[in-house]
């Protein structure tokens, strides 16, 4: 899905006669303009020769604006910025849940905050689909730092000019989490 939007994006500006240049970690989709493609850039943290060919990058295409369509590390988020008008589209929840899609163990639809409650329901309950104790993980680190990631990764995402989501829902829920009304703005898909 997001691979598609992506080049639809890029096939779409360029249509209407923009400049654009796609840079990702792994060309995953067929698209019509310049490409360069970086392994690591979109890791988790990103590699510093990945982050290092993406500031080069940066240097040399100097775009006016950088339309970002996944989550990125703060290092390639602050690298961005500097260079350019930045915003972020949110398509999914893994930015402001760390089980990465707002339902509990029992498949029921969580509607609390990113936050404390996360905590709560890890050692007080089954937990959430993708964040829940089992054998392997350590019973304090792991949680504690998995919500702090979130929350770090959350928070340097909201010194981007902009979040853009395409539902109410999502702006919504980046808002509860603490972001910005003000830098959080809709825009709807086409269909």
């Amino acid at each position: 899905g997001s691979e598609r939007y992506a080049a639809d994006v890029a096939s779409g500006l360029e249509a209407r006669g923009h400049e654009v240049h796609v840079v990702t970690s792994r060309l995953g989709q067929e698209v019509v303009t310049g490409v360069t493609e970086l392994p690591g850039l979109f890791d988790h943290e990103a590699s510093p020769s990945a982050l290092s060919a993406f500031e080069l990058e940066l240097r040399n295409w100097n775009p006016d604006r950088i339309l970002l369509l996944s989550r990125a590390a703060p290092a390639v988020l602050r690298a961005s910025s500097e260079r350019a008008p930045t915003a972020r589209f949110v398509q999914d929840h893994t930015l402001f849940c760390p089980g990465l899609n707002k339902l509990h163990a029992d498949g029921s639809a969580c509607s609390d905050p990113m936050g404390g409650a996360c905590l709560k329901r890890f050692f007080l309950t089954k937990g959430c689909s993708g964040y829940h104790r089992d054998g392997w993980r350590p019973a304090l680190r792991w949680p504690i730092g998995k919500l702090k990631t979130h929350q770090r990764d959350l928070a340097a995402h909201q010194e981007l000019d902009r979040l853009l989501v395409a539902s109410d829902y999502m702006r919504r829920e980046l808002i509860r989490a603490g972001c910005d009304p003000s830098r959080v703005e809709r825009v709807g898909y086409f269909t």
